[in-house]
């Protein structure tokens, strides 16, 4: 009886380790699929679970260059660039650039704060067709760009 329950608990515990070796290499799959879909557009920010109306002139555009590890797009007035680093689900912009066109006060304190959040790290995920990026406070969420 007891080499029956050692063989059936070994073949659980391979069971389980196999499923939870599946998810991290379709994590892995995930984040790829986002990075290679390389233009996104924002369409939810949301700060402390309230939503943020943007008061961008232009949308807010996110864009990947996988192969050379950069980041740029739209901050609502001015176009950003940069580099990023991908850590696990974590992604991290920096250190970041950006024209200085004339905005309005309140544009470019939304800009100053959207980039911040990209330096600051902020956990990356897809959901369906969706690019999440979300940390303790923030959810920005990202939809593709049409080409």
């Amino acid at each position: 009886m007891k080499y029956k329950l050692s063989i059936l608990f070994l073949f659980v515990v391979l069971i389980f380790s196999q499923c939870n070796q599946n998810k991290k290499i379709s994590e892995e799959q995930q984040i790829d699929w986002v990075l290679n879909n390389d233009n996104w557009v924002l369409s939810d920010w949301v700060a402390d679970s309230i939503s943020v109306l943007t008061t961008s002139e232009k949308p807010i555009t996110l864009d990947f260059d996988q192969e050379n590890k950069k980041i740029s797009g739209n901050a609502g007035c001015n176009q950003y660039f940069g580099t990023y680093t991908l850590d696990n689900e974590n992604l991290k912009a920096g250190p970041m650039g950006s024209t200085m066109m004339f905005c309005t006060e309140e544009i470019m304190q939304q800009e100053q704060q959207f980039l911040a959040l990209l330096e600051a790290g902020m956990e990356i995920s897809k959901k369906y067709d969706l690019l999440i990026l979300r940390n303790d406070n923030n959810q920005l969420t990202f939809k593709p760009i049409q080409k």
